[in-house]
């Protein structure tokens, strides 16, 4: 158990430190946020379900308390941080209910950063509506969700022995 929960916390000092170079290239917000994503996904293969969740909460504290762009590390909490976890969890379902729940997932996350992004604070005027957005979002998570498939599946090959 103690074992576990040091890798668990490796993981989530990394996924943080992932979060943090947003601060440097702050062009690459949401491709910073999905490389974090994937410490969780690592997690979920080598540590289970359980520790996933404690990455997943106590990186997206630390970055929402730490970070200087909210906008990271609020997409990180709501979306980029569970999603791996989630994405192992629908596949459990038929495919037809699994690309239903994790298109659902994505959507849902969207408008709670979209709410909570207009909520809070001033939002630059967008030339296509949200609709629109949402629509070329979902195409880009498709190509989002296949590629982190096939990396977790060469990390879960690669890690093996080092999580073992």
């Amino acid at each position: 158990m103690a074992k576990k929960l040091a890798q668990t916390a490796v993981l989530t000092a990394l996924a943080v430190g992932i979060l943090a170079l947003g601060a440097v290239v702050p062009t690459a917000t949401l491709g910073i946020a999905a490389v974090a994503g994937v410490c969780t996904g690592v997690c979920v293969l080598m540590l289970g379900k359980r520790q996933a969740i404690l990455l997943w909460l106590a990186s997206s504290a630390l970055a929402l308390t730490l970070l200087p762009d909210k906008t990271l590390a609020l997409s990180y909490a709501l979306f980029f941080g569970p999603y791996p976890l989630a994405k192992a969890l629908a596949e459990r379902a038929k495919p037809l209910w699994e690309w239903v729940i994790k298109i659902g997932l994505f959507l849902a996350s969207f408008a709670a950063c979209v709410w909570l992004l207009q909520a809070f604070f001033t939002l630059p005027e967008l030339p296509v509506s949200y609709p629109v957005l949402a629509a070329a979002g979902i195409a880009v998570f498709l190509v989002y969700d296949f590629g982190l498939s096939k990396l977790l599946f060469y990390l879960e090959k690669r890690l093996s022995k080092l999580f073992g």
